[in-house]
């Protein structure tokens, strides 16, 4: 291969390389990513996500069945986990509200329906951390919860307040 050739297959490295970084930082502006919390939340018997897309709050809970009476506190006292989502779906209040201000916001959706947990990552489940010698809690033992979905309006507010209704 004679020089010239080497400097032009050198150079044509050196522009794919720029090409490559220059798509992928265009790329980076546009994409999404999940936090992912290493302080053993991610291991709670109930998990909260909280989303806003289109000026729609999306909030979708994951209710173990043993704490059910929690969340929708006339709930049918049953450990069958499918007769406490229909329960569920017949109570008149979930123990939960979002306020803007003192106005209370209703939801627009309520889904409720029995699914499998979401996978979640924690390197520290069930381990003993080295600094404390506290035991982390491991990821909760039954696959089978509640899930619940709720879609609030919350065009043109400036500011919500999430809580429980105790």
């Amino acid at each position: 291969m004679t020089p010239k050739a080497k400097f032009y297959l050198s150079f044509n490295k050196i522009l794919i390389s720029l090409a490559l970084i220059l798509f992928n930082s265009t790329l980076s502006t546009t994409s999404k990513a999940d936090f992912i919390s290493l302080s053993g939340a991610e291991t709670a018997n109930n998990i909260a996500e909280i989303d806003i897309q289109k000026n729609i709050l999306n909030i979708r809970f994951e209710i173990s069945a043993s704490d059910a009476k929690l969340f929708w506190p006339g709930i049918d006292d049953t450990p069958d986990i499918y007769r406490l989502a229909q329960s569920a779906k017949t109570q008149q209040s979930f123990d939960f509200q979002v306020l803007s201000g003192n106005k209370s916001i209703k939801p627009k959706l309520i889904s409720i329906r029995v699914a499998q947990r979401k996978p979640r990552i924690s390197p520290f489940a069930g381990q003993t951390d080295p600094r404390t010698g506290i035991k982390m809690p491991d990821f909760p033992t039954d696959k089978k919860i509640l899930l619940t979905q709720l879609k609030y309006p919350i065009g043109g507010l400036s500011v919500l307040q999430l809580t429980p209704h105790r």
